[in-house]
């Protein structure tokens, strides 16, 4: 498992309701961490959760898979501490988009169904 991301232990299903148990992160998003910080967090401490969510994008984007709703409130902190860890969740509008390295005669893939939040999409 990968460090960046909420851990998935495990899910059961009843016919009513879905259960998933996954890593318990405490210390809220990255949106209600700004707000406690006043709005402004410090060069460093802005780098160590810029290059955490960098590297966590990169392996998935290794991995062949897009996240798609990347925002503050997908962000959390699992201290509020500098230098905490930080994990990206919600991974409900994600998309497998196989690499052309596995069938290189193929055309590129796109997506082109709108997801995600629309005050954090791309103009």
């Amino acid at each position: 498992m990968y460090a960046n991301f909420q851990a998935f232990f495990e899910s059961a299903l009843t016919v009513v309701i879905s259960y998933i148990f996954q890593e318990l992160v405490t210390a809220g998003d990255l949106f209600s961490y700004l707000e406690y910080c006043g709005g402004r967090l410090r060069g460093s401490t802005t780098a160590a959760i810029v290059r955490q969510i960098l590297k966590a994008v990169e392996y998935l984007h290794d991995q062949d898979l897009v996240h798609r709703d990347l925002k503050p409130e997908n962000i959390l902190m699992t201290s509020i501490d500098e230098g905490a860890r930080v994990v990206i969740t919600d991974f409900g509008h994600a998309r497998y988009i196989p690499n052309r390295a596995e069938n290189p005669n193929s055309r590129p893939r796109r997506m082109f169904s709108v997801a995600g939040t629309l005050g954090f999409s791309a103009p």
